[in-house]
């Protein structure tokens, strides 16, 4: 005989909170997220998310992920992961109205000033060296040799294993 299920038990049962991530970047940030979750997290490979996009603004970002937060559960928890950028290329106008949207739909921000290869080289070494873009990073910082030295002879952004190396 089947077992009766009362529908209390029914109303109480929860979907997961799936935690999305949607990054400016197509290769080095997804990449290496997607690295770290599988090294630190994998069991909970389906409910971390980095989503592809096609995004590279940080107001388009944020807007791409509002929509994703009104379509999916609303104990989702969402980031957007981007580049600060120097002020030629995205004024500060332009990231206080992307910070503006986001808090007002709890939205969470993370961003790399000036690059995401700053945090790359952080992993080498400490520096407070200010930055006014990655070429100026890869041509005044020690990054290129720290990584030839684990064996990334040339950077390239869309290596699969830089976390894994690292």
């Amino acid at each position: 005989m089947p077992k009766k299920v009362s529908k209390r038990s029914k109303a109480s049962q929860s979907v997961d909170s799936v935690f999305k991530i949607f990054c400016e970047g197509e290769k080095t940030e997804p990449l290496y997220i997607r690295g770290y979750i599988n090294h630190f997290h994998s069991e909970k490979r389906r409910i971390i998310l980095v989503e592809d996009t096609n995004k590279n603004t940080p107001k388009q970002l944020v807007e791409e992920a509002i929509l994703s937060k009104r379509q999916g559960n609303n104990n989702d928890i969402i980031w957007v992961v981007f580049d600060r950028e120097a002020e030629a290329k995205y004024s500060h106008t332009l990231h206080q109205q992307a910070r503006r949207k986001a808090d007002a739909n709890g939205i969470q921000i993370a961003f790399s000033n000036v690059c995401f290869e700053y945090w790359i080289l952080l992993h080498f070494e400490f520096t407070t060296i200010c930055f006014g873009s990655y070429d100026e990073l890869k041509r005044n910082s020690k990054l290129t040799e720290n990584l030839r030295h684990i064996g990334i002879n040339n950077y390239d952004k869309a290596s699969p294993l830089l976390f894994e190396k690292i």
